[in-house]
């Protein structure tokens, strides 16, 4: 009886085996795994810690870069023998990675390896975030445009090549910004030649050849062909020509007559009374609306002079919001000024430009680091867990693990500086 238990035992055993390798081994299509960023969790170092793969659903993928790089991170991906795909496995670049339980696992073997990163064999990236169906970059279609005089603004400075994120390219004795990589569209005709340097890396150097294109005579968009010494790494994008962000001075005294709670460089200057009757009311649960204005400036002491250089133009920045408090829930408006006033303002592929959030915290302390430029915070910070506390918030920011992040949005400052 017992041999006769046993055996039923191990068939049993075997079915359910074999039950379970079916299911692993099913296959793996494209759509399972499509429209998600995957984020490097380990195990082989730090260096990869902010690594990072957007497998987007046209088959664009989009992979992390190091800020001090302007390497163009885009490419493509697809499933193949329930294996993903990164890059064209035609020309020797493509990477490999098994799917295993949603997550991807680096396949040392036959993968070319990516720019800056030292991907190990069994290193594992796990979703993180949803994507939207296109990278914001690539959604633009080639339109139809007109010479016109010139749409585009020249940035202040003699400096031209890659200068922190951006690329400074001269065009007819002016020099113009340019970013916002994307894939190359084949569609396109490059023309002429523009302009052609090289940028030093961190152990590579990298060729980058600027072109014309046909289809944009106002040089909104050029070609850009970047190749490395030895061959191992090219890449064909489209890059946008960026204007400059800077406010107008007159906003900051504009929204300052008009009631805003103003805070300059993250600490408030002007309407802590308004801040604390607002908060008086929502914290004994009545309707109340708060409108706050962020102002920002660069100061060229504290800043890198490349980052300086790269950015100069987009500063003063002013972000203008509204908070509203309904009995319960928080709705904060992004506003922009218009000639009758201030109205909300759109947020492109969102049914409602607010962010909505449950809770408002009110969080007092010292810095956690002995440089810090003030000795205490008195920070308001709008989230969906009342249990949080700003240290956690804190880590959430710089922590490389997944699911330390802790969405929140930081609405009233003040700090007490050195």
């Amino acid at each position: 009886m017992k041999k006769i238990i046993g055996c039923v035992l191990i068939c049993l055993f075997t079915l359910l085996t074999a039950c379970g390798s079916r299911e692993k081994n099913a296959e793996v299509k494209a759509a399972d795994i499509a429209g998600k960023k995957y984020a490097y969790v380990g195990p082989n170092g730090a260096a990869n810690s902010f690594f990072s793969l957007s497998l987007y659903e046209d088959g664009t993928c989009i992979y992390s870069q190091p800020l001090y790089s302007s390497v163009l991170p885009v490419t493509t991906w697809k499933v193949e023998d329930n294996k993903v795909v990164v890059g064209d496995p035609e020309s020797s670049k493509a990477n490999y990675f098994e799917i295993k339980d949603g997550a991807l696992i680096y396949i040392a073997e036959d993968s070319a390896g990516f720019p800056f990163y030292d991907l190990k064999g069994g290193d594992v990236l796990k979703p993180s975030v949803t994507l939207d169906k296109k990278p914001f970059s690539y959604d633009r279609q080639p339109e139809e445009t007109t010479p016109i005089s010139d749409p585009k603004i020249p940035y202040d400075t003699d400096k031209t090549g890659a200068l922190g994120s951006y690329f400074f390219i001269p065009i007819e004795n002016r020099i113009y910004r340019y970013g916002i990589f994307s894939r190359w569209d084949d569609h396109l005709t490059k023309t002429e030649l523009i302009y052609e340097f090289i940028e030093q890396g961190i152990g590579e150097n990298y060729e980058h050849k600027i072109y014309r294109i046909a289809e944009y005579p106002d040089d909104t968009r050029l070609y850009c062909i970047s190749t490395t010494k030895d061959g191992s790494f090219r890449e064909e994008s489209l890059i946008y020509y960026v204007p400059t962000t800077r406010s107008d001075k007159n906003e900051l005294e504009k929204a300052i007559e008009n009631g805003f709670v103003v805070m300059k460089n993250g600490s408030v200057t002007q309407g802590k009374d308004r801040w604390q009757e607002f908060y008086k009311k929502v914290s004994a649960g009545e309707q109340a609306s708060v409108r706050i204005a962020h102002y920002y400036t660069l100061d060229k002491e504290r800043a890198s002079e490349e980052y300086y250089e790269s950015v100069k133009e987009d500063y003063p920045m002013l972000f203008l919001k509204e908070l509203n408090y309904d009995g319960e829930q928080y709705l904060l408006y992004p506003m922009h000024s218009t000639e009758l006033g201030y109205t909300p303002e759109e947020q492109p592929g969102y049914d409602t430009p607010a962010s909505s959030w449950k809770y408002l915290m009110h969080f007092t302390g010292k810095p956690s680091s002995p440089t810090a430029l003030f000795t205490d915070y008195d920070k308001y910070v709008l989230v969906n867990d009342d249990t949080v506390t700003w240290k956690k918030l804190e880590w959430g920011i710089v922590s490389s693990q997944l699911g330390d992040y802790i969405p929140f949005e930081e609405v009233y400052c003040e700090y007490t500086y050195k």
